[in-house]
């Protein structure tokens, strides 16, 4: 089973492989989120992301907002085109 420490350096890997600008900066790390199954996974996923929101580096800290405000984003642009 993936753990914090996994998804951790996943979603670091993914905000080092942009894909254009903003969307295209927080969607490789959300699509890690959408493709977890196990319940156990996604609670080790949203604990990376807490320790992304509490680290000391400010450029992880901030992608770990911009994260946050990008699943209200895209949820909300995804609802009102459902």
């Amino acid at each position: 089973m993936k753990d914090i420490d996994y998804f951790y350096n996943e979603i670091l890997y993914a905000k080092s492989k942009p894909r254009v600008d903003y969307g295209g900066n927080v969607l490789p790390a959300m699509e890690i989120y959408a493709a977890i199954e196990v319940s156990e996974e996604k609670k080790a996923y949203q604990d990376a992301l807490e320790k992304l929101l509490k680290s000391d580096i400010e450029d992880v800290r901030q992608f770990g907002v911009d994260l946050c405000l990008g699943f209200f984003v895209f949820r909300d642009v995804l609802g009102k085109h459902s």
